[in-house]
């Protein structure tokens, strides 16, 4: 059974220790989301409900498109033009995601370089989104290893 979430006027004590419990709870199951650096428990929490088990995506690609994260193209013939992001998936997810992407940069080197190359030749928020494309694929595949690598462990 869950816990109740705290109600409004409730004792301070009883909300912050509801909020522990929750967090508890929740720690169990976005431990491997959260331990990278700049992704806190909201990130985690928001990526967990929203995309849920991993193993139900062929590929880090069908991942980052079912968050919203893959460029859209509209090219015609000889004509190459992009439209912005495509429209699908968890519009609060994506914002998550961007904001991590925003983060990223500040605590990862390697999320720095790619940060600095991007910038000569793309807009701030461009850079962003590719950000976070490639590291919705990273942690994709990071997510896979760890379960394939625990299923042979207990075989």
């Amino acid at each position: 059974m869950q816990p109740s979430l705290p109600r409004p006027g409730g004792s301070k004590h009883r909300t912050s220790s509801n909020a522990r419990h929750w967090q508890s709870q929740w720690h169990t199951l976005t431990a491997r989301q959260w331990r990278p650096a700049g992704v806190g428990l909201v990130t985690a929490l928001v990526l967990r409900a929203a995309a849920g088990r991993f193993d139900r995506f062929r590929t880090g690609k069908q991942l980052a498109r079912y968050c919203g994260l893959t460029p859209c193209n509209t090219s015609s013939g000889e004509r190459q033009a992009d439209a912005g992001r495509i429209d699908a998936g968890n519009p609060q997810l994506r914002a998550v995601l961007i904001q991590l992407a925003k983060r990223l940069p500040r605590h990862v080197n390697r999320w720095r370089q790619l940060q600095a190359k991007l910038r000569r030749m793309k807009p701030a928020n461009v850079v962003s989104a590719a950000i976070a494309n490639c590291w919705m694929r990273q942690l994709f595949h990071v997510m896979t290893e760890q379960r394939e690598l625990a299923e042979r462990q207990a075989a």
